[in-house]
């Protein structure tokens, strides 16, 4: 019996899948795919290992078995909800990760990370963007109290925890008198974080 011509492998590495094929067929040989590897580097469907190796010589439909590059699967975003803005810097640069961190006011403790983009386990295509709590002093307009009774001012203001230092010109004081001056001055914005310290003449 005769014995089939040996035919040579020709080269597929760097070659498109359908490169490769295109070759194969030329030689009557069959193509096998074997598995992917991520390669940021090439396009995807590159052919980036063979076996057998080029200008080995294989029988005629003889299996050529290739690894073929694929694109990086994109990362995913870890959750920083919640978490202090120092933390999550220190665990970014940890990962070489890109992010921006911006800071917009809000009630919440100062540095707490409040929000983020893309939201957890989401695709990251670019720096991740983390908003991290400034907290601001809530202020509010001190009131004209000026011509109102001194007994409910005083209620007003306990309601708030705020000591009221009360003078006189006569030589009693009671709740049903009336205030002629104060102190803050009506429209003067205070916090009541940092409660003021008001004055009344009655």
């Amino acid at each position: 019996m005769f014995s089939s011509p040996r035919v040579e492998v020709p080269n597929l590495v760097g070659s498109s899948i359908t490169g490769a094929i295109r070759q194969v067929s030329d030689k009557h040989l069959n193509i096998r795919i074997l598995t992917e590897k991520e390669d940021s580097d090439l396009l995807p469907g590159t052919v980036i290992h063979q076996k057998p190796t080029a200008h080995q010589k294989v029988k005629p439909y003889h299996a050529v078995y290739v690894i073929l590059s694929k694109k990086p699967s994109r990362k995913k975003t870890a959750n920083f909800l919640g978490k202090d803005r120092t933390k999550a810097q220190k665990e970014l640069e940890r990962e070489s990760s890109p992010y921006k961190i911006f800071s917009i006011p809000s009630s919440q403790k100062s540095g707490i990370i409040i929000g983020q983009y893309p939201q957890p386990e989401h695709e990251l295509k670019g720096p991740l963007k983390l908003y991290a709590a400034q907290h601001q002093k809530q202020h509010f307009v001190f009131p004209r109290l000026i011509g109102k009774q001194l007994g409910a001012v005083k209620e007003f203001f306990d309601t708030h925890d705020i000591p009221l230092h009360v003078n006189t010109t006569r030589n009693s004081c009671t709740d049903t008198m009336f205030i002629k001056e104060q102190r803050p001055l009506p429209g003067t914005l205070i916090s009541l974080e940092e409660p003021p310290h008001v004055q009344l003449l009655v």
